[in-house]
């Protein structure tokens, strides 16, 4: 599985801590709640939020604003035909632009749409978006590419304001293009995953595979030792 460059892990057991720290918690923009649910044929532990809420993660200092990969296993509860519910809001609720399940398909409001419908209620799904330096958007669902544009114009830029919010819809559109739904899982990464990658990850199977504290010691111990003898055995090859 894949952790390098993982910089955030919600799990939501009782709590909207990341596993993986320093991070900061997301914040509640409602009155959600815990509970478990039937995520992909296994008991999960879930977020549950209300039509018009959701949860906002402060960016600051911990991913680039416009490279990144984010990943979320949820559900939405209500999917009507023709409407709009927001998955993720880059501008701090000011504009319209964003990512969307429209109608069922994957939609980044105003540039691409996907083919295919992918989405039903009350089923999870994993949703990826990538972002890269040179502005090249990507967007998956369940592993499979559904959309992709350049971002010449930033939407997907997160703003100054250093916020990610998920599930709410902006204030532009009086917050009514939205769905109530459960979370399972979040990760956020400081870099750009490949189709492959994204390909392979299980969002609820990397939850178990993220080291913890005492691991993260052992991996930084494995690294300096490989670069100590690295050294020696070029001092080595240099002195014969």
């Amino acid at each position: 599985m894949e952790w390098y460059g993982l910089v955030l892990v919600y799990q939501f057991q009782n709590n909207l801590r990341s596993s993986v720290p320093p991070a900061p918690d997301l914040l509640d923009l409602g009155n959600g709640s815990f509970a478990n649910a039937n995520v992909n044929g296994m008991t999960r532990p879930v977020f549950v939020f209300n039509a018009g809420e959701g949860l906002r993660l402060n960016t600051n200092g911990v991913i680039p604003n416009n490279v990144y990969t984010v990943i979320m296993l949820f559900e939405f509860d209500d999917l009507v035909t023709d409407t709009f519910q927001k998955i993720l809001d880059f501008k701090n609720l000011t504009t319209d632009m964003g990512l969307y399940v429209n109608s069922s398909f994957l939609r980044f409001y105003n540039e691409a749409t996907s083919p295919v419908a992918s989405f039903a209620e009350n089923v999870f799904a994993q949703v990826v978006l990538t972002r890269d330096f040179f502005g090249n958007v990507v967007g998956y669902v369940n592993g499979v590419q559904e959309i992709a544009f350049t971002d010449s114009s930033d939407l997907a830029v997160i703003s100054d304001d250093d916020f990610l919010i998920f599930f709410r819809d902006d204030n532009a559109s009086d917050n009514t293009e939205n769905s109530p739904g459960s979370v399972a899982c979040i990760l956020v990464y400081d870099e750009v995953l490949s189709a492959v990658e994204i390909s392979r990850i299980d969002c609820l199977d990397l939850q178990t595979t993220i080291p913890t504290l005492s691991e993260w010691g052992l991996i930084a111990m494995a690294a300096i030792l490989g670069i100590v003898g690295f050294m020696v055995i070029r001092r080595r090859k240099v002195t014969a």
